[in-house]
């Protein structure tokens, strides 16, 4: 699976990246997401780590408030 690629061959993010799937049980994370996210982060590259999460995050947040503004309700998951 990719996921243990990315854990096996880029030790410096493995626990972050367990982690961040690790909330996808309880619905704070997307496994999908976070896959593609860390395919694209070259081995022990920091700035990759940084930028990649940081334009999901920026994503996650105009999602959230475009939603808002037509009057969708939060959700109670």
């Amino acid at each position: 699976m990719l996921i243990n690629y990315f854990i096996n061959s880029n030790e410096c993010f493995s626990y972050e990246v367990l982690r961040a799937a690790g909330y996808a049980n309880y619905g704070g994370a997307d496994l999908g997401e976070v896959i593609a996210i860390t395919s694209k982060i070259r081995a022990g590259n920091e700035d990759d780590w940084l930028r990649l999460w940081k334009s999901a995050a920026d994503r996650a947040f105009t999602n959230a408030k475009n939603s808002a503004m037509v009057g969708n309700r939060i959700s109670t998951y």
